[in-house]
């Protein structure tokens, strides 16, 4: 049997290829995807959209249910990008009615993100994450300052 994955349109590929082209270029430049402030993000998009990155390893449980997005995760917006991109690279991305259905997997085929969401929810939680970024963002030190 054929598996048919529905295509994406050309607006719809361009959403994913912003994401693909700004991963892949801080790759090349710097190998480091930091700058990104998930607090920036609108915390009403947040709560439209019911957003798991509690899991650290092993597989993320799919998910069909509507505006769901789970992910493995260590700092939430870039490894956001990063599960996005790999979707979209991989194709991982397919419409669904007035919904995207996300599937990535990692190197060990472990499900790495999962999620059905809006097609402007989650286009919008694309550009907000994107407009979080700021190369000069302070880093925060895991280091406790020692107090005499």
């Amino acid at each position: 049997m054929n598996d048919y994955i529905p295509e994406l349109t050309s607006d719809e590929a361009w959403t994913f290829y912003k994401v693909l082209y700004r991963y892949e270029k801080e790759q090349k430049e710097s190998r480091k995807h930091k700058g990104y402030d998930w607090g920036k993000v609108n915390p009403q998009l947040k709560e439209s959209i019911k957003i798991d990155h509690s899991f650290n390893s092993g597989a993320v449980p799919e998910t069909t249910e509507n505006n769901t997005l789970n992910f493995k995760c260590k700092t939430v917006a870039s490894d956001f990008l990063k599960h996005v991109r790999h979707a979209f690279a991989h194709n991982g991305i397919s419409p669904d009615g007035n919904f995207y259905v996300i599937t990535s997997y990692d190197k060990a085929k472990h499900c790495s993100m999962s999620g059905r969401v809006d097609k402007n929810l989650l286009e919008e939680l694309i550009n907000e994450v994107i407009a979080s970024y700021n190369p000069n963002r302070p880093k925060r030190s895991s280091k406790r300052k020692k107090t005499s």
